[in-house]
């Protein structure tokens, strides 16, 4: 019994023996004898039964803890958890194609500011012979002011975009963890505001995180977290890009693609002047040339980039939204949680518009829900209409659910509500969750 770990009949005595022989054999084994007995310590408690407790944080089985169930509502209520978040930027490899922007920017500065400003504001050793050329000289001023604007920009939103975590799930929330159907707890639990559901009715979860999915949230494999409102993943940015860093993202975007345009449009000049100097140096031309059509080949890809994301800007939408959710030829459609093309912007960069093109005051809120008064699916509800989204459509009905009344909730920033009704009016059956992975049901 010592040796193989099992655990006595008695509960006391049978205990209290195993334990003393434990300790007998461990001073045998140090004394010196050359080969120790191989004992094992019995436990001084049995094991639990439940498959669940004691599951490591990243097992796709629910963390231990009790639950209580609600005596209002008829569903349970888990209790708060503390597990072990991932910490961040830990793998190495992925730091190369950070670490190849962060060569880049810097390349193209110097090119930019020694060959093609510093000859036009004729100072130093770029100074011509004989009088100084005043116009040249105020257009060279002017543009390299200009530059060092917007580059100064350019790093401050991709650092940021770096840094700024996107928005996970709480963990101080227990309303999001996950309640497996295996007995414990009634099969009629819902996650708070939650409209999007899978093809059979249930809210969606994610197995590796153990969390119930906010509305347009979605696991990201490569940092292994769902990501609220989650647009898609840069390895440009070794992050993903989601509700609380697009903003500096869409400006990164902004200001790399003007950045590149300046470099490419401005440095034409610099390049005829080398190519009509003969006495110019081959570094300074090859440097000038490669400059600029760097820069004109990103700015290009920036130009596409830039523009395919105002698209979703002003639609409402994500990258995994369009490209994942629509039908065919319905892509522009407008999106049920667009509030309008006024809405639209104040949800991506805040609702400053003197701080909209500064990488300051993100979108309030905390990404966890994106319907109110103003959204088109609450509109289509009230009229009780009939609504299509990704690849089911299905007739609105009223079903008892209620998450809360049009009084209560009130919206103090798009993707967050101030105060929500913390409990349902009425159990949810099985057969009353309609929807798929992409449809809401009715608020």
């Amino acid at each position: 019994r010592i040796q193989h770990g099992r655990q006595p009949a008695d509960s006391s005595t049978s205990q209290v023996e195993s334990n003393e022989a434990w300790l007998s054999l461990k001073l045998l084994s140090l004394r010196g004898h050359s080969r120790p007995m191989i004992a094992t310590k019995v436990p001084l408690r049995p094991p639990s039964l439940s498959p669940y407790r004691g599951a490591p944080p990243d097992s796709p089985l629910p963390r231990s803890g009790t639950r209580s169930r609600a005596g209002t509502t008829g569903g349970c209520t888990p209790t708060p958890s503390t597990p072990k978040r991932r910490r961040r930027f830990t793998e190495r490899q992925k730091w190369y194609p950070v670490l190849f922007v962060a060569c880049t920017i810097p390349c193209l500065w110097a090119i930019y500011s020694f060959c093609h400003c510093a000859p036009m504001l004729q100072l130093g050793p770029w100074r011509r012979l004989g009088e100084i050329d005043l116009v040249l000289q105020r257009r060279g001023a002017i543009q390299f002011g200009v530059f060092q604007f917007l580059t100064a920009l350019l790093v401050i939103c991709y650092v940021r975009s770096v840094v700024t975590h996107p928005g996970p799930i709480p963990e101080d929330k227990p309303e999001w963890d996950y309640v497996p159907q295996d007995g414990r707890c009634p099969s009629d639990w819902f996650p708070m505001m939650v409209q999007e559901t899978k093809k059979n009715g249930f809210p969606r979860h994610c197995k590796w995180c153990v969390k119930y999915k906010p509305d347009r949230a979605h696991h990201c494999r490569v940092c292994r977290t769902c990501i609220l409102k989650m647009d898609h993943h840069c390895p440009w940015l070794y992050n993903c890009v989601g509700f609380h860093n697009y903003k500096f993202f869409f400006l990164l975007l902004l200001y790399s693609t003007l950045d590149c345009h300046l470099i490419f449009w401005t440095t034409m000049e610099s390049v005829a002047r080398c190519a009509n100097n003969p006495d110019t140096p081959f570094l300074q031309m090859f440097l000038t040339l490669f400059g600029m059509s760097l820069a004109g080949f990103l700015g290009l890809l920036g130009t596409a980039f830039f523009g395919f994301h105002i698209f979703l800007t002003l639609k409402a939408r994500t990258c995994i939204e369009l490209l994942e959710k629509s039908q065919p030829g319905k892509v522009f459609d407008p999106s049920p949680y667009d509030v309008g093309i006024w809405g639209n912007i104040r949800a991506i960069l805040g609702d400053f518009p003197m701080f909209w093109l500064l990488p300051l005051c993100p979108p309030r809120g905390e990404g966890l829900s994106f319907v109110s008064d103003e959204t088109r699916l609450t509109a289509d509800s009230a009229a009780g209409g009939v609504r299509r989204r990704a690849h089911q459509t299905m007739q609105r009905k009223m079903m008892g659910l209620s998450f809360g009344s049009s009084q209560s909730m009130s919206m103090t920033g798009y993707g967050n509500f101030s105060s929500q009704s913390a409990h349902f009016s009425q159990p949810i059956s099985s057969a009353a969750r309609i929807g798929s992975s992409s449809t809401p049901l009715p608020t």
